[in-house]
């Protein structure tokens, strides 16, 4: 393993940034790079961590079609789904478990799978922890 200059941040994982000056992790006291060579050209955190936290999120037309019928705000019914997206019950059926499978829909009542016939009169919103990304995802399939 190369030895790396002080103050300089060291990427171990996605959810742990080291600092080899004072070998502490982030959010410790001192982990502030205070080197000559930290001011010169060293990475800074903050641009580190968006392309580490930020997921690439890849839709189909298909589920682009019942994100968008879904929304981001309120919770739809799965025949108001159906409706909007005009398409057959069986194929929402077959995208909303995938999407409840990915984390990127729940349920109301929750469930992993859901059966065409409950899936008329269940609903269904966006996960919450994935709305940024799925409308960075939306807006540039969009483009």
């Amino acid at each position: 393993m190369s030895r790396l200059k002080p103050g300089y941040f060291t990427v171990l994982s996605a959810s742990l940034i080291w600092s080899s000056e004072t070998g502490m992790g982030l959010g410790s006291y001192g982990a502030r790079g205070r080197s000559k060579e930290w001011r010169r050209g060293g990475v800074r955190v903050c641009q580190l961590l968006p392309s580490l936290v930020m997921r690439r999120i890849k839709l189909s037309g298909r589920e682009r079609a019942v994100l968008k019928a879904l929304g981001f705000a309120n919770a739809m019914l799965g025949s108001d789904i159906v409706d909007y997206t005009q398409m057959q019950a069986d194929d929402v059926t077959d995208v909303l478990n995938a999407l409840l499978t990915a984390g990127y829909v729940e349920s109301k009542p929750y469930r992993d799978q859901v059966a065409s016939e409950e899936m008329v009169t269940f609903e269904f919103e966006v996960n919450p922890a994935y709305v940024h990304e799925l409308k960075v995802s939306m807006a540039r399939s969009w483009t």
